[in-house]
Parts: C-alpha cells; structure tokens; sequence
C-alpha cells in the first residue's frame, strides 16, 4: 500500500478548500455557492503547482477559443410505453388510467409522458392528451373521447341491458317496451 495514497487529495482540501470552507459547515445551505466562489476568486487565480500555470489565464487566452457553441437541441425525455386500448376506451399509464377516442378499443398505441402532460399516438398521429395525473389510481376522462358510441352502439349506454333480455322484462325501461313476451 502507498504511503502516500491520497496526499494530492489532502493538500488541496487542507491547504486551499478547508480552511476557506471551514467557517461555512455551520450553513450548508449555501456551501455550493461557497465552493464555486472558492473555484473561480482562489483555486483558478493561482499558479498550479504541475504546469507553473494559471489555470483562469489558461482558460482565457489558450482554451475558450477552442470551445464550440452549445447546440440549441432539446433531448426527448419523455416516458415511453406501447400498451392496448382496453375494451373501455382507457389506457394505463404511470399507475393512472386515461381516456382515449372509443374507436381505438384493442388498437396498440404508445403513451408518452412527461412532467406536465400524457398524449396518446396511433402511429404519428396524436389522438388524445390529458394533464399529467400525479395521483395514484385517478381515471383521468375527456368526455369527447365518446362522442358517437352511443349512436353508433345504443347498447353502450350506462346500465343499457342486451336486447333480448329486455324482452323479458328489464327493469327502468319505458312504459313503450313489451314485457312479458
């Protein structure tokens, strides 16, 4: 084992860092902004011990002109997940579930979410958003979503019975139906 493992480690941070962070320990609230101070007005404006250099002027005359610009590119950090559209037009997602157009039931979509919102693609197409749901368990419903089930499928509607066994006499219909057929 070296003798003198981590010596470099110890001389910097008891001779330079330490003593100038040592009075803060008390509030480490601020002990980023301490250190960052200590960086730029101590540790860079001194002549570094290896190359007789000082790393600020470095920096300024010899490697700021070597710097690229930063690209002006977002990187995609959505949540990605392919799932089915269940038999009642809904998604699952991040433990919530979502409402999406009732055409889409048995279709494979992706759901992509992030901190503010959750949309639905078929394909490139987005077909539904909703605000994200931080919850646990919340069904999150846009209403549009069944607009024309009940038109196109009469038999959709809430408590709606099969049509034959409305035949024998289903309780809350109209006084129109025949009962007892």
């Amino acid at each position: 084992m070296a003798r003198n493992a981590g010596g470099r480690e110890a001389t910097i941070g008891g001779r330079w860092a330490l003593p100038f962070l040592w009075p803060a320990r008390s509030h480490q609230s601020n002990l980023n902004a301490q250190a960052t101070k200590w960086r730029d007005d101590i540790a860079n404006n001194r002549v570094h011990e290896e190359t007789g250099k000082v790393p600020a002027l470095v920096f300024k005359h010899e490697e700021f002109a070597k710097l690229e610009p930063v690209l002006e590119r977002l990187f995609d950090a959505d949540d990605l997940f392919s799932t089915s559209v269940s038999k009642t037009f809904r998604v699952d997602f991040d433990r919530n579930i979502y409402s999406v157009p009732w055409r889409l039931i048995h279709h494979s979509v992706l759901v992509r979410g992030n901190e503010a919102e959750v949309s639905i693609w078929l394909g490139v197409k987005r077909v539904a958003v909703h605000n994200q749901s931080w919850g646990v368990g919340d069904k999150v419903n846009d209403a549009s979503h069944e607009h024309g089930l009940i038109e196109t499928k009469p038999r959709a509607a809430a408590g709606a019975l099969p049509a034959e066994l409305c035949r024998y006499g289903c309780i809350g219909t109209s006084p129109t139906t025949p009962r007892g057929v």
